[in-house]
């Protein structure tokens, strides 16, 4: 999402596009919106946080779970439709305060960028001391 003047807010939303055109936006975007199912551990909210967004979800699925999604509560909703006011203004407050809502992601980001280094040490201990 992209904050397209001071009082509009432009939703972009994110199908029918290359894997670039998507890093693209998401670069220049502050905001990364997802109401979806969160069936897993979803890849694009992962995306957006690390190119920088606040991701706000609502609480379906991995979503609903700190350890699957960590990111503060108060950037997940449960009910989306009664909360479209609530929603709209903490977008408005992460327009005007991007520096402060950005250190609320830094866990999750943190957790992203070690994941790769967590799954080796974690495939070391599990064979450490197997004997084939």
């Amino acid at each position: 999402m992209i904050e397209k003047s001071r009082n509009e807010i432009m939703w972009l939303p994110i199908y029918n596009m290359t894997p670039n055109k998507v890093r693209a936006y998401m670069s220049i975007a502050k905001v990364y919106v997802d109401f979806g199912h969160h069936p897993g551990k979803d890849r694009i909210p992962r995306e957006a946080a690390i190119s920088g967004c606040c991701v706000i979800t609502n609480k379906k699925g991995a979503a609903a779970y700190y350890k699957d999604v960590p990111i503060p509560e108060r950037y997940k909703f449960e009910n989306v439709s009664e909360s479209t006011d609530e929603i709209i203004a903490l977008i408005r407050c992460i327009f005007d305060n991007y520096d402060l809502y950005f250190k609320d992601f830094e866990e999750y980001r943190n957790m992203i960028m070690s994941e790769k280094e967590r799954f080796v040490e974690d495939a070391l201990r599990i064979f450490k001391d197997k004997k084939w």
